[in-house]
This record gives C-alpha cells, sequence and structure tokens, in this order.
C-alpha cells in the first residue's frame, strides 16, 4: 500500500497534468499559412546612403520614394531619357518602367507580353549596361518578368551569344524567378564578359541593392568615410577582404569570385571571365546587415532568427546538335544554396535549426513542355550517384564537397558542434532523348544547430550538365522554366511544464525557378509570359510561412 504522503504526490501529479494538458489545448496548434504578423526589418535601417550618385528618369514620387528609404535629396539627380548616353561608365541608374513601356510593349498575345526589340529604348539599355552600369526599372511587381527581360534581353546583345559553332545564333535570356512580397518592384541588373548579375528588389531595399553591386564590382577607396551611414564603405570593404580569405558559405558567391579575377578584393572595372565557354547568370544578392553579400538573398528575419537563399546558373556558349534524335540542347549547370541564422533570443529558448531543403525541379520543367505551356525544357540527372548529383545521401557528416562546373571545387562546412543526415529523394521521374527528367529533393536534417549568429548553410547541384533541350528548334523564341525550391525548419521554443513538453516550430518556405530564352539574333519581337510573380509573404522574399506549437509528453519534474 502506498503512503498518504506518496499518494497525495501523485494526486498533485495527476491534477498539474489534467491542468497542463487544459492549458495547453487551448493553445494554436494549426498551421498558419502566409501568418500576418509583420515581420522584423531585414536589415537595420541605413540612415543616410553614402553615395554614389543616383541618376532618375521618373516622375518626382520616384525621387520622393528614394529620400523615404535614406537616400539624401542632393545625391539624386533628375535627369532625362536622352542623357543617360552621356553619363560616366559604372553609374546607377533608375528608370521608372512607365516612361519606356510605351516605346517596347506592343501588346499582349495569348498570355504574353509582346516587346519590340527594334525600339531605340533597347539601344540605349544595351549601352548602359556595357558602361557597366547598374540599371534598375522601377514599376508594379506583375510588371518584374517583362522588366526583367528587357534588361537581361539587352546585356546578352552585348555579351550573351548562343553560337552554333563559331556562327552567332541566339541571344541568352536567363531570369531568376523568386517571390516578392511587395506591389511595386525595381528589376536590377548589372554585367559584364561572360556574367550577368540580375533579381527583383523591393523598393524598401534599393540602397542595400546598390551597395551590393558597388562592393561586388567597384569600391572607390575615397568613399571610405560615410559618416552615419549604418552599412559604411570601409565597413563592406573589411568584410569582403575577410570572406575573400576564406571559404564563403555561398557556392553562388564563391563562382562569382573565382569566375572574375579580383572580385572579391572589389578592385575597380569590369571583371573578365575565366572561362570563355560559358556564361554565369547569379540571382541579385543582398547585403546583409553585417555588410558582405556572401548568403544570398535575406529572405525573411523575425525574432528567430534568418533566412537566407540563393541561384545561380552556369551556362555553355554553345548550341549543340544530336543528329540521332534530331535535338538541340545546350548544357545548362543549376546551383542552390539555403542558410538559417539562429538569433540569440530563439537558443536561449531552446530553439534549433533542424532542417533545410532544396529541390531542382527537372520533371516540372519537362511537363511544362509537355502541356506546351513552353517550347522546350531542361532534363536532368541522368544517375543519382556522385557523378550526377552533391552532394550525396550520408547518415553524418560535418562537410562536403561541390564540384563546379567552372574548374574548381567548393567545399561546405557546417559550424563546429553540429552535423547532419543528409538524404536524397528522386521522383517523380520519365526519360526523354534518354536523358533522364526527374525531381530531385535534398532534406539536410541537422544536429545541434544551435549557436547563436552562426549561419547553418548547405549547398546542392546535378554535377553532370543537365540539358537544355529545343525540339522544335528554328527560328523562332525558345522557352524554358526550371522551378528550384529551397525551405528551413526551426524549432523557436522548447518549454517544459512539468510533465509536458511544448515545442514551437517554423517551416519558411521558397518557391522560385529560372526562366531560360533563345531569341534568335535576327528577330524583332520577343514574348515574355504575362504572370505576375509568385506572391511573396508581406515585406519579404519567400513564398510562405507556417507556424505551430505541439505539445508533448515528457516527464520534466525531476
Amino acid at each position: 500500500m502506498w503512503s498518504r504522503s506518496r499518494l497525495a504526490v501523485v494526486v498533485s501529479l495527476i491534477a498539474t497534468a489534467v491542468l497542463i494538458a487544459t492549458i495547453v489545448s487551448v493553445l494554436p496548434l494549426t498551421h498558419v499559412t502566409n501568418k500576418p504578423s509583420t515581420p522584423a526589418p531585414i536589415s537595420p535601417p541605413i540612415n543616410m546612403y553614402p553615395g554614389p550618385p543616383i541618376y532618375v528618369v521618373g516622375p518626382q514620387s520616384l525621387v520622393q520614394g528614394l529620400v523615404g528609404v535614406g537616400v539624401p535629396q542632393s545625391l539624386i539627380r533628375p535627369i532625362g531619357l536622352g542623357q543617360l548616353s552621356s553619363l560616366p561608365g559604372n553609374s546607377t541608374i533608375i528608370i521608372d518602367y512607365s516612361v519606356i513601356e510605351p516605346s517596347v510593349v506592343v501588346g499582349v498575345v495569348k498570355g504574353r507580353v509582346e516587346l519590340n526589340l527594334t525600339s531605340p529604348v533597347i539601344d540605349l539599355l544595351t549601352s548602359l549596361i556595357t558602361k557597366g552600369d547598374l540599371v534598375m526599372l522601377y514599376g508594379n511587381t506583375s510588371n518584374l518578368p517583362t522588366m526583367e527581360y528587357l534588361l537581361a534581353y539587352t546585356w546578352a546583345r552585348r555579351y550573351g551569344v548562343l553560337y552554333m559553332g563559331r556562327v552567332p545564333f541566339d541571344y541568352l535570356i536567363a531570369l531568376p524567378e523568386i517571390p516578392i512580397g511587395s506591389n511595386q518592384a525595381l528589376a536590377a541588373a548589372f554585367g559584364g564578359p561572360h556574367y550577368l548579375v540580375i533579381g527583383p528588389v523591393m523598393p524598401r531595399d534599393v540602397v542595400e541593392a546598390i551597395m551590393t553591386y558597388t562592393a561586388l564590382k567597384h569600391l572607390p577607396v575615397s568613399k571610405a568615410q560615410t559618416g552615419g551611414a549604418g552599412l559604411s564603405f570601409s565597413m563592406i570593404k573589411a568584410n569582403l577582404q575577410s570572406i575573400s580569405s576564406q571559404d564563403p558559405e555561398d557556392v553562388c558567391y564563391s563562382i562569382y569570385s573565382q569566375y572574375y579575377q579580383n572580385a572579391a578584393s572589389v578592385s575597380s572595372g569590369v571583371y573578365e571571365s575565366s572561362s570563355t565557354n560559358s556564361y554565369f547568370i547569379w540571382l541579385l544578392p543582398m547585403m546583409n546587415w553585417y555588410g558582405t553579400p556572401d548568403h544570398g538573398v535575406v529572405g525573411y528575419s523575425d525574432g528567430n532568427g534568418t533566412f537566407y537563399y540563393d541561384t545561380c546558373m552556369v551556362i555553355n556558349t554553345q548550341v549543340f546538335y544530336d543528329s540521332a534524335y534530331n535535338v538541340y540542347y545546350v548544357p545548362v549547370v543549376v546551383y542552390g544554396h539555403v542558410d538559417y541564422m539562429p538569433s540569440q533570443a530563439m537558443t536561449n529558448n531552446g530553439g534549433e535549426v533542424l532542417s533545410e531543403t532544396g529541390t531542382i525541379d527537372f520533371y516540372t520543367s519537362y511537363e511544362n513542355y509537355s502541356e506546351s505551356y513552353t517550347n522546350s525544357f531542361i532534363a536532368g540527372p541522368d544517375c543519382t550517384g556522385s557523378g550526377c548529383l552533391q552532394p550525396q545521401p550520408t547518415s553524418s557528416t560535418t562537410s562536403y564537397p561541390i564540384s563546379v562546373y567552372a574548374g574548381f571545387e567548393f567545399t561546405v562546412t557546417l559550424p563546429s558542434g553540429s552535423s547532419e543526415g543528409i538524404s536524397l529523394y528522386y521522383g517523380p521521374s520519365t526519360q526523354a532523348y534518354k536523358t533522364g527528367v526527374g525531381n530531385v529533393t535534398w532534406t539536410f536534417n541537422l544536429n545541434n544547430a544551435n549557436t547563436p549568429n552562426d549561419t547553418y548553410y548547405n549547398d546542392f547541384e546535378a554535377i553532370t550538365p543537365p540539358l537544355w533541350f529545343m525540339p522544335n528548334f528554328s527560328s523562332s523564341q525558345q522557352s524554358a522554366y526550371l522551378p528550384v525550391y529551397v525551405s528551413a525548419k526551426v524549432l523557436s521554443v522548447s518549454r517544459c511544464y512539468l510533465v509536458f513538453a511544448v515545442n514551437a516550430y517554423e517551416y519558411v518556405w521558397v518557391d522560385g525557378g529560372w526562366w531560360l530564352y533563345a531569341q534568335p539574333t535576327g528577330s524583332s519581337t520577343g514574348l515574355v509570359p504575362s504572370v505576375s510573380y509568385g506572391y511573396g509573404q508581406p515585406g519579404t522574399y519567400v513564398s510562405g510561412i507556417k507556424s505551430w506549437k505541439t505539445p508533448t509528453p515528457k516527464l520534466c519534474w525531476p
């Protein structure tokens, strides 16, 4: 028989358990998609833009908008469209899309925007990209595909030609598509021989975009003193020099640094590619709060931490022909990066990064072609072994290599004390021209990823070059779409209530991808899908956020 004292303890525990279960039962346990709470600022506000001058073509409202995000009126130079060609090289230019739209848009044909590629505006934009300028087009988010196409096309006219042997045949146009949580946006681009950096920017992030361009391309030492700027040029230069002396965490940043001499040490001028048989196309990264652009896009940030991601492509300059199947193709390599930095508050609450995923969906690219949404597709991989996909599955690792198509190896190394298991899922899949076509998903299950302000990151790729097949290759425009997805799941809070543990979770994901076009060099019109960008969580660059709480029986009482 139990003594009265022991019985009292048991009764007390049972009562406590009932009470805890009642409390937990009223906690929100359902998923919340695209939760309406206002996210924390992605980066601390820059209270003064340090320069260089920004040349603006557009209404006064555009000028006032720049003032509102921290650009001093004295550094904004309103200018006419016809005056842009006389500006010095490496200028920063913002053009209101409404100014050029009447000159370049012919109309909408079967759900696609038809562009006049012989417009004088095309020649003007080409000259600006050729001078090394940062060119930004400002308009409604629904116009982003068209604005990005114009910038990518004008770069291609000067630098991005696809050849058949030595004969220029098509212009290569590659555009990233990512979610953006803003009704207004800018398409931003800069480039040079064999490289293009391009992507969307929310108006509130225009200063960070300009400073990213400045840091990556040309950082005048004479502008190192910037007074009260939150991100100073001197800080950016020091941080870039620091990461240039160690392995960066983002494979796309590493490729950029390797492709272009002195890119990481911020020398002036246009960086020449060390590889002349391919083009490097990079989703525009964003300067983060500590002054480096080596994590890609700052997708979402709240009290738990910051979620980053990135993607880039290396595309062959040649169009090849397979006589056995009567099909033309171009080798294309796609890279992905996913990254989460937990905050001090999250780790203090028992939180940690649980998992990250990366997906390259070749199967959907093929389905878009099969359903006549596109007239070409990107196929891969040919196998799931180490010769085709990286990283490979493993039960536990702290580092792994990524073999870069440009001819060097990049190593992913997790923060000290952490490890991860990697699983690989392949499917659905099919075959096309005896080449595998499938959905490839990496899942990275992290362990002990709970050090505040450390970045827990992963990179992934199909190492054997996937092939951009163009079955009906002719004198018409070719288009293909390749989805790229990333996500992260974190344990944001873990608290124990005597006999119950209540865990809070957060899941953040991005549905993005790449549009590829081969535009015949002699064509006078181009077609862009008349679709809006993927819906983004307001104020972020992610598709959505889910959060939930789960009660778990656990004896916390000693």
